[in-house]
């Protein structure tokens, strides 16, 4: 996250100085768009990683004694094992990004080595591998979530079984209408109900042995990767409603970078859930799946143009990432 932040500062301050037709380059709309989503992606990687650590903290300080044994250390850490991989591959690919964009906003001069970028860009590639490589990450991720509902410590079984349920009547409405940043809160609930059917529907079809959906990576690869977008997503938007709650005077730049975030984090997991079902289905049973996954897909509305161009005029009046970590 520091890294990409270093990135995204370097990007802003180069931008400012460098012209072309008598224009700064951060003043012409893709050169923005490009800030508002690393901006975004930085933002959401912080989230989750300060929840991540706030989450083992608060682990750790139910010990038993004044001070924490290494076993309740280590239980505490293999509680949010799951947490942990989802940060160390969404914050690392964010960081890619983060510095391929940079590079790209610096144009030759980013492969100078006096300007900064470079060597950035050279840093993050290692990050995808080291710590376990980010595809064991996303095969360890899946295999937390269904190993805990084996085990009865998750109830994905009764979720499961009720959002089936729900495909057969009218869908359970949203309740938070009303409420800060409602939309963003309704999108991670839908999602939360992808996850669901499509956890529910790989289930049934490997029964009863479903030891063998551990055999498949590609299925594993793609759940995660909406285990870890509703993460990231819902990890945003409580960091923004609690500013926006506290009234923070910059509460709008909060809110439209959670709905960025929404439009962001939303393509990619109905992509995945779309994939997972043309994956593993064929015929009747795909098309009814697909009919079934677009009634949990309507996304509320973003207009990426305008927020994005908040979004990264904040960041170029800053010069900098416009937001502290509170």
């Amino acid at each position: 996250v520091g890294g990409a932040k270093d990135a995204l500062k370097e990007s802003v301050k180069y931008g400012i100085t460098r012209k072309q037709f008598d224009t700064r380059i951060v003043d012409f709309p893709l050169i923005q768009q490009k800030i508002a989503k690393m901006t975004a992606g930085i933002y959401s990687s912080e989230s989750i990683a300060y929840r991540t650590t706030g989450d083992i903290d608060n682990r750790i300080a139910l010990s038993s004694g004044e001070t924490p044994t290494i076993q309740e250390k280590m239980d505490a850490l293999e509680e949010f094992a799951g947490e942990c991989a989802m940060n160390k591959i969404y914050d690392s690919e964010w960081l890619d990004f983060v510095v391929d964009e940079a590079i790209q906003i610096h144009g030759g001069y980013g492969f100078i080595e006096e300007y900064p970028v470079a060597r950035a860009y050279r840093d993050a590639r290692i990050s995808r591998i080291y710590e376990g490589t980010n595809e064991i990450n996303r095969l360890n991720i899946s295999g937390y979530l269904f190993g805990r509902a084996m085990k009865g410590r998750l109830a994905l079984i009764p979720e499961v079984q009720k959002i089936q349920e729900a495909v057969l009547n009218p869908l359970e409405p949203f309740e938070g209408n009303g409420k800060p940043l409602a939309d963003v809160a309704e999108a991670v609930f839908n999602a939360k109900r992808i996850l669901l059917f499509v956890s529910g529907v790989l289930t049934q079809k490997f029964m009863p042995e479903i030891d063998k959906l551990t055999k498949e990576q590609e299925a594993l690869a793609w759940m995660a990767d909406i285990i870890t977008q509703i993460y990231a997503l819902d990890s945003t938007y409580l960091r923004a409603v609690k500013r926006v709650q506290a009234g923070d005077a910059n509460a709008s730049q909060h809110e439209d970078v959670a709905r960025y975030q929404m439009a962001l984090s939303t393509a990619i997991i109905e992509d995945s859930a779309k994939n997972l079902i043309d994956g593993y289905f064929e015929d009747d049973s795909r098309r009814t799946n697909l009919s079934i996954l677009r009634k949990f897909s309507k996304w509320p509305h973003v207009n990426q143009v305008a927020i994005g161009r908040r979004i990264a005029q904040a960041a170029i009046d800053r010069e900098d990432y416009p937001f502290a970590v509170i």
